[in-house]
């Protein structure tokens, strides 16, 4: 019996637990082996080890027994999550006898020791073979992927317009707070403090925020991508990442802040030397 195992997203059999004892045998007789992924695992209530029935026709007519060998989390894909597609796994003669589809099949998936060679594999198969047509696993990706490329555009245009607020928010708090200690910065002026030396302390306040700011944005990030996860993993059962924070992503976020930083400082500084007597407001 070949081991290939193929998978099959909907069957053309009908799948019950609990064997009734008139259940026909296979050929050759003995009972078959199955794997069930999660999801058609919970809908048959059904677990390894148990016998359940398979048939090509709903009217369970010649239905077969299957042992279920493993059930098993399929490997993630963007495409799945949100279909509930229950999958099973058989061996190659049994699905073809199950399906009605003798010598029929809608894609083979070749894995290679040496992945580069994949181009070189793909082009070998392409001139030698006649009927059908065969892709690496980035074309395959790339081909598939075109919504969630518009996806990630989309959020790359709302964290740009975020980052906007902001760096208008920021600078505004600190334009208000130098407004509130103007009285502070008129008498440290009056002790003899330069303003070059008053300035840059705001500038250094305004990264230290700023710094502070972005370490926090990127802690609260994590943590809430790996409650996203966490949740979206377990609803769905799947492995696939729904959130993630990059070191890339991290490192972006601080190194945005620190210039929006310095830019409030400046705008809250420059109002400050507009001013005509800055120790007016100490008098």
């Amino acid at each position: 019996m070949p081991r290939l195992a193929l998978l099959a997203a909907a069957v053309a059999a009908g799948l019950v637990v609990a064997p009734s004892p008139s259940a026909a045998e296979r050929p050759g007789g003995g009972v078959g082996e199955i794997l069930l992924s999660e999801r058609a695992a919970t809908a048959l209530g059904a677990a390894a080890g148990d016998t359940i029935e398979a048939a090509a026709r709903a009217g369970f007519d010649a239905p077969e027994r299957y042992r279920v060998v493993r059930v098993y989390r399929p490997a993630a894909d963007p495409v799945e999550v949100g279909r509930d597609t229950r999958f099973v796994r058989l061996h190659a003669d049994d699905l073809e006898r199950l399906a009605a589809q003798p010598d029929q099949v809608q894609r083979f998936v070749i894995r290679l020791r040496d992945p580069a060679r994949a181009a070189e594999v793909r082009d070998r198969l392409n001139a030698d073979g006649v009927g059908f047509d065969a892709y690496t696993s980035r074309e395959l990706a790339e081909k598939n992927s075109g919504t969630f490329v518009v996806i990630a555009r989309f959020q790359r245009a709302i964290a740009w317009l975020t980052l906007a607020a902001g760096a208008v928010f920021l600078i505004t708090l600190m334009v208000l707070k130098v407004e509130e200690r103007r009285r502070d910065l008129a008498a440290l002026s009056l002790l003899g403090i330069s303003r070059r030396t008053i300035v840059g302390g705001l500038v250094l306040e305004a990264v230290l925020v700023a710094l502070a700011g972005g370490i926090a944005g990127v802690g609260l990030g994590a943590v809430s991508s790996a409650g996203i996860n966490a949740y979206f993993r377990a609803y769905y059962r799947t492995d696939l990442v729904f959130s993630a924070v990059s070191p890339a992503t991290a490192a972006a976020a601080v190194a945005v802040a620190l210039p929006l930083g310095v830019a409030a400082a400046a705008v809250a500084a420059w109002r400050l030397l507009g001013q005509r007597e800055l120790t007016r407001g100490a008098r």
